[in-house]
């Protein structure tokens, strides 16, 4: 089966690039701003906001689409604008669950983390200039992936040496609501 950098490549004619998510998440974050500024010749100048890029990403997919169109309009028909937004929260109440679901990438990624890779946003910025002399239009989309669950034990194992009495805590990490309260008293006992 071929892999899914070359059909990137082959099929949609799209570079991929490995990044360090984990030690520059900031510099990776920085390269798609610059890249998507390149890309809409600085009508859209970022994508990603500062510090949404961290160690726990895992992969990030964007695209980006600039050009001028023909359009015949009187002189005061005139407009300019820019539009953003955040759509996982849009995309997920039209009932796409798939791509925010753990394991929806399975078939995609070569990792023994990918079934703990899911997609924790995507944002969407586009700009539109109507004139006299035309359209120019511009847009660039880009997900960000994360792992969930129980990958982060896998991928950061916390050292506990449990050699005295303690509490502990389970929660939901999308809600921050606890489900389970325990304690260990005596860590000794067989």
């Amino acid at each position: 089966m071929p892999s899914f950098k070359k059909i990137v490549k082959k099929v949609y004619k799209a570079a991929s690039k490995s990044l360090d998510f984990q030690n520059e998440a900031a510099e990776v974050s920085n390269q798609v701003n610059r890249w998507a500024k390149k890309k809409t010749n600085g009508l859209i100048e970022e994508i990603f906001p500062p510090g949404i890029v961290d160690e726990m990403t895992r992969l990030m997919f964007a695209n980006a689409e600039n050009g001028v169109r023909s359009l015949m309009l009187q002189k005061p028909k005139t407009m300019n604008f820019i539009s953003s937004m955040e759509a996982s929260n849009v995309l997920e109440g039209l009932g796409l669950t798939l791509p925010f679901s753990p394991g929806g990438f399975t078939k995609m990624v070569d990792s023994t983390l990918a079934k703990y890779l899911c997609v924790s946003e995507i944002f969407h910025k586009s700009f539109i200039e109507v004139n006299e002399e035309g359209t120019e239009a511009a847009a660039v989309t880009a997900s960000r992936f994360k792992l969930t669950g129980s990958a982060r034990i896998i991928e950061k194992p916390i050292d506990f040496v449990a050699d005295h009495p303690f509490l502990f805590l389970i929660r939901d990490e999308s809600t921050g609501v606890v489900v389970i309260i325990g304690s260990l008293l005596n860590p000794l006992a067989g």
